[in-house]
């Protein structure tokens, strides 16, 4: 079997990591050394042998300790391959993931772990778009084609914008009027979309009413596999107008009859998850996974 290396941050050859991520079986947006930069600065990974799997590991510092966390809006991470990885292989990963780091708490796309992890399974729905756009428009619930030709009769719009800070600060003053949110992850969207904007990785569509009245918005970012709906948000009477569906399907609709993947980013919270399954979308399940053999009066604290 092959050495796994650890390399840390400085030590990685990051157009060699992007070559192989891209290339991937599993590769996602948030396994790119550009979304690691900008969510988890200090990131370090694990290579097995010649670079055939990879590893990131989102390394964070607290009281001398180093640790594993998983990064804000970074859905899952794990293990990128250009082939299956034999679980043995896996099994070594995780030995020297524990050898390094006796604190860890990170989300996984892979279904197995061997024991001492404690392991919750999460849920994230996904949609092929590799067929015609009147396919996957069969495949919505009835209610949701109704919304949706109900928002066309009213004359609902959508415009694309590049103001990431107003269009983040409208997000923002959403969310705060309906549920709790850290700060610090509207820092952390703006910095994302700056950086894949300049190579046309990432949209913001605004829906209008027919007084030009804002409505809401959502974050989008794409890699050659996937659109991804990072985030979110529409005032009332956006949500009354049904401007969320009418939005993901004309993002359906215009990458209809592709290779990509629309990903939902969620959701394990039962009005999301429901929201979702009504486009036909489809289970994929990821894993979080959390270890911690921390000195016993340090493991009580990260408790």
């Amino acid at each position: 079997m092959e050495k796994i290396h650890h390399l840390k941050h400085h030590e990685i050859d990051k157009s060699r990591w992007d070559e192989v991520i891209e290339k991937s079986i599993q590769g996602r947006i948030y396994a790119t050394s550009l979304w690691l930069d900008c969510v988890s600065p200090n990131w370090d990974a694990l290579i097995y042998g010649d670079w055939e799997i990879l590893m990131p590991l989102p390394v964070k510092r607290k009281f001398g300790i180093r640790y594993l966390a998983q990064p804000p809006l970074t859905q899952q991470l794990g293990f990128y391959s250009l082939s299956e990885i034999d679980i043995k292989i896996l099994e070594v990963f995780y030995q020297k993931m524990i050898s390094l780091f006796s604190y860890g708490n990170i989300n996984v796309y892979h279904n197995f772990h061997p024991e001492g992890y404690a392991v919750t399974k999460r849920k994230n729905y996904i949609l092929s778009l590799k067929r015609q756009y009147i396919q996957i428009n069969n495949g919505y619930s009835r209610s949701v084609r109704a919304n949706i030709r109900k928002s066309k009769k009213i004359n609902l719009s959508l415009k694309t914008s590049s103001e990431i800070d107003v269009s983040v600060q409208k997000i923002k003053a959403i969310h705060i009027s309906r549920i709790k949110s850290e700060g610090k992850i509207y820092d952390f969207l703006k910095i994302l979309f700056n950086q894949f904007s300049k190579t046309g990785q990432s949209f913001v569509l605004e829906a209008f009413d027919c007084n030009d009245e804002f409505l809401g918005n959502a974050v989008y970012f794409k890699d050659t596999k996937r659109i991804y709906e990072i985030a979110a948000a529409f005032n009332k009477k956006g949500r009354d107008l049904e401007a969320h569906p009418f939005l993901i399907d004309h993002v359906l609709e215009k990458h209809s009859d592709t290779d990509y993947i629309f990903d939902f980013e969620g959701s394990n919270i039962p009005g999301i998850e429901k929201f979702n399954q009504s486009f036909g979308a489809q289970l994929e399940p990821y894993y979080a996974v959390s270890w911690n053999n921390l000195p016993l009066p340090l493991r009580l604290f990260k408790k």
